[in-house]
């Protein structure tokens, strides 16, 4: 396979091209800039003119030549004028189109006899941040989560040493490894996440150059930046908000003598906005323009026949038409605008990412759009809590106040309320509503007073555990959802726990739910074997919603060593694992006089009627296909199966 001689070279002319695009504009917003921003860009731009000499990409190193030669009478002064900032960002675009001829590997068929080695670049302080590929950071955690289950099986065989002086040895050794392991896992899934900020630079570059080409004046502003989420997310949605953006300078603001008359600032407003809201991210683009000529989507819609005979839409309907694409309100086609497609882009992607977009406005007072989507990744500060047995974490911004409670009965349907700032809300003990176990009658809670959107909830835990920046998963897709619950994390272990939603607490809380449940009667647990990670997390999940209590073994011969460790009601087991197979593990199950009577379901992707034949030959009880996994259909034959 050839080297790819540029994969270190395309990273860091990405990063630098980056900073001169974000440089370039930071001077516009400071009236041109000082000194010292000038010098700053200089030493970029000069890097990046070596580093791409190196390479032989003459025509990017020319590029950057010249915004030096843009810079250079600047350098003393700062002050830098409109016109020699419009050369820059020209300079910055032709950058950026001479690296896309070297975005992707060369061709492995293709001898790289002539190109040479390359030495390594030197990189300044300032620009010593460089970009990951995706797929390597993929990698790297599943590496790094099977690595860790991998410790956990090797650190309960460690109880077994008979030298107690060795046993305290390795199991310094694997709590070491634990540690070290622990650390290199958080800091690759940061790696995996990127400020929303990262958005802003192209979309005010986006608003500028429109503005210019439409006579308007603009000035954005930009919110949620500090909020970290999924590279891939965010690479999705930027077309979409550059659509927005675009959008709202060409359509939204209206021409500065015309906002003067009106009796607005002649400099239009146009709001970036980002927020996370329970297991969905929120991006929203808002302007303070003329808003939408509703009366003008109407008759559009009518020329183009995308209304009924006599039907009358609502408001929100006819701004809904504008979504569906090919409806458009201009009376000329531009370069900018005029044929109707651009807000089709905005639902193409929300389709795309499982999401939905919202038009809402106002005439003379301005459009704003809305573009949530599910969350994959975020990296949320929040509290870690701990309440019946079970740890959880919640946001730490929606936590108003933590005391120390006695819960009243206050006549709010029955249930038990606290008082806080002279307001009556409702108590919600945390494991009840997440577990349905019965809750203590009398003592002191710690308790949480939580906030969504004004309305506010107690909730009782056992203990605070303290704060952290935790990176949030989507919950498995066949794993039911609770509306307490925005996603997942993993706790210092690699254990999954929940993330809960500050929105689905509060009405959780609200709807008053009962102040007691029965106790369920204590049951034996379900065994797991599958060498797949993302298997066992799926099962684990969907036994422990169920009720079950869940112990894993990632290989057939650690599924054996479990199952003799203790008692349990039913064994799931993978058919194609390393080592000792699924049908031998059931085998040897039946063949154990102490497992024998353990029900054992086979899950795997085979699918022939050998395979199934071989199953029952072997002793499963049950032969669950993962193409055809249905998670209420596994419930239901569990529970058959033990109460068998």
């Amino acid at each position: 396979m050839a080297k790819d001689p540029y994969r270190y070279f395309r990273v860091e002319a990405r990063e630098l091209a980056d900073q001169l695009a974000h440089g370039s504009l930071a001077l516009e917003k400071a009236g041109g800039g000082s000194a010292a921003d000038v010098a700053r860009l200089l030493r970029v731009a000069h890097t990046l003119k070596g580093a791409a000499r190196v390479v032989r990409q003459t025509r990017m190193a020319d590029a950057a030549h010249a915004l030096e030669d843009v810079l250079e009478p600047f350098r003393d002064t700062g002050a830098v004028g409109r016109a020699e900032i419009d050369a820059l960002l020209h300079h910055v675009d032709a950058i950026v189109a001479a690296l896309a001829d070297v975005a992707a590997p060369p061709d492995a068929a293709k001898p790289a006899a002539s190109t040479p080695e390359l030495a390594p670049l030197p990189v300044p302080d300032e620009v010593a941040t460089v970009r990951a590929e995706l797929r390597e950071l993929d990698t790297l955690l599943d590496g790094l989560a099977e690595c860790r289950a991998l410790l956990d099986s090797h650190e309960r065989r460690v109880a077994g040493v008979a030298d107690r002086d060795l046993e305290l040895e390795l199991r310094r050794g694997v709590e070491q490894l634990g540690r070290e392991l622990r650390q290199v896992r958080d800091l690759a899934e940061q790696l995996r996440l990127v400020a929303a900020a990262a958005l802003f630079d192209p979309l005010e570059r986006i608003a500028r150059d429109t503005a210019r080409r439409t006579g308007a004046q603009v000035r954005v502003e930009t919110r949620g930046g500090e909020l970290r989420l999924d590279t891939g997310l965010l690479d999705a949605v930027l077309p979409a908000l550059v659509q927005l953006v675009r959008n709202a300078v060409a359509h939204g603001l209206e021409p500065p003598a015309a906002r003067a008359a009106a009796g607005k600032p002649t400099e239009g407003r146009i709001t970036v906005d980002v927020s996370r809201r329970g297991q969905r991210v929120v991006f929203s683009v808002a302007d303070d323009g003329r808003g939408i000529d509703v009366a003008a989507v109407r008759a559009a819609a009518q020329r183009g026949g995308a209304l009924a005979g006599g039907h009358e839409p609502e408001h929100d309907e006819l701004l809904a038409l504008l979504l569906r694409g090919g409806l458009s309100t201009a009376s000329t086609v531009t370069d900018i605008s005029g044929r109707g497609v651009g807000l089709d882009i905005v639902r193409v992607v929300a389709e795309r990412l499982g999401g939905k977009a919202r038009i809402a406005t106002r005439a003379g007072a301005g459009t704003s759009f809305e573009l949530a989507v599910p969350l994959s990744l975020a990296a949320v500060e929040s509290l870690v809590i701990e309440a019946g047995g079970a740890t959880s974490t919640i946001p730490l911004d929606a936590v108003r106040a933590t005391l120390r409670t006695e819960p009243t009965a206050t006549g709010l349907a029955g249930n038990a309320a606290v008082i806080h700032e002279g307001r009556v809300i409702p108590f919600l003990p945390l494991a009840r509503a997440l577990r349905g176990s019965a809750t203590r009658t009398s003592g002191a809670w710690t308790t949480l007073v939580v906030d969504s959107g004004g309305e506010r909830a107690a909730v009782g835990v056992d203990r605070l555990l303290g704060s952290a920046s935790v990176v949030m998963r989507p919950l498995p897709r066949y794993a039911p959802a609770d509306p307490l619950v925005a996603g997942a994390s993993l706790d210092h272990a690699g254990v999954p726990q929940l993330a809960l939603d500050p929105a689905g607490v509060v009405a959780a809380a609200h709807r008053a739910v009962p102040d007691a449940r029965p106790v369920t009667t204590a049951r034996l647990p379900i065994l797991v074997v599958d060498d797949s990670l993302t298997t066992r997390m799926l099962e684990q999940s969907i036994l422990e919603a169920a009720g079950w209590d869940v112990d894993l073994a990632t290989s057939g011969e650690e599924g054996l060593e479990v199952a003799r460790s203790r008692p349990h009601a039913l064994i799931l087991v993978d058919v194609e694992m390393p080592g000792i197979d699924g049908f031998t593990f059931v085998e040897e199950v039946r063949a154990d006089p102490l497992l024998a009577q353990t029900p054992a379901i086979l899950v795997t992707s085979r699918n022939a009627p050998e395979d199934r034949r071989r199953g029952r030959d072997a002793g499963a009880q049950g032969y669950v296909v993962k193409s055809e996994f249905d998670q209420n259909e596994l419930c239901a034959l569990i529970d058959r199966l033990v109460r068998r």
